[in-house]
């Protein structure tokens, strides 16, 4: 128990430390620019939640 507190506190503290610091954008740069499509985002989402839930309902008879 101990250890695993102590080393969600370590990971914590890491991901405040690099985002404070801003180190993931000056190693690796700006990120590319991209094309925003949230119509294909969203079809894919409502297209994979209803085929998950037709796969369960049959599967489950």
């Amino acid at each position: 128990m101990a250890s695993a507190l102590v080393g969600i506190v370590g990971w914590v503290w890491a991901t405040v430390h690099i985002g404070r610091r801003g180190l993931l954008r000056r190693r690796h740069g700006s990120p590319p620019r991209v094309v925003v499509r949230p119509v294909l985002f969203w079809a894919s989402v409502v297209v994979t939640t209803t085929l998950g839930a037709v796969a369960s309902a049959l599967l489950h008879r």
